[in-house]
């Protein structure tokens, strides 16, 4: 995960005038001076103004040798986990499903809980015994179907039917009236 992806999670408020950067300890220092990347340390012609200690980072940053997070880097990428919050679970099985979305990977349901260079990162409890997680490309997993029953059966009847879009009405009627079968209800 990048250190702007980090910041984002874990900072609430940004301090005045700072870039944001990650030594190999974890530890993020802020500098509203010059600095620069010597021997895996950050270092600033002065201290710090602010730091979170190593502790309170959950993890290394993949880039924090040279990453240099701004203000403005941090808010852009805040609005952008709002967003996917905002639609967290809603996916059409297009591209990679929002980090919180609710998939199918099989006949499991699993909860994708990241991203990492292509590859969706799942939660699968439901899946094995005791829990784990485990990596899938986008076109492994599925959206979980919400529609009700009948939604089901007039998506398919006008399928099989090849009709156009304004006979959703009539099969709804037909579905209504108890006229629906479809093939896994036998005869």
């Amino acid at each position: 995960m990048r250190l702007v992806e980090l910041l984002a999670m874990e900072l609430i408020e940004w301090p005045q005038n700072a870039r944001a950067v990650q030594n190999r300890s974890r530890r993020v220092h802020f500098f509203n001076c010059e600095f620069s990347f010597t021997r895996d340390v950050w270092a600033g012609d002065d201290a710090s103004i602010h730091r979170i200690d190593p502790a309170c980072m959950p993890r290394l940053a993949t880039d924090h040798a040279t990453a240099i997070v701004t203000r403005e880097q941090w808010q852009a990428e805040r609005r952008r986990i709002e967003a996917a919050e905002k639609h967290a679970g809603k996916w059409n099985g297009e591209g990679l499903p929002p980090i919180g979305a609710q998939v199918m990977f099989e006949n499991n349901q699993c909860e994708v809980i990241g991203h990492h260079e292509g590859v969706v990162v799942c939660a699968m409890d439901d899946y094995y015994e005791n829990g784990c997680y485990d990596g899938f490309l986008a076109t492994q997993l599925r959206p979980i179907d919400t529609r009700t029953p009948r939604e089901k059966w007039i998506d398919e009847a006008m399928g099989i039917m090849k009709v156009h879009e304004s006979w959703k009405h009539v099969m709804g009627n037909v579905y209504d009236a108890g006229l629906a079968k479809l093939p896994e209800d036998g005869e």
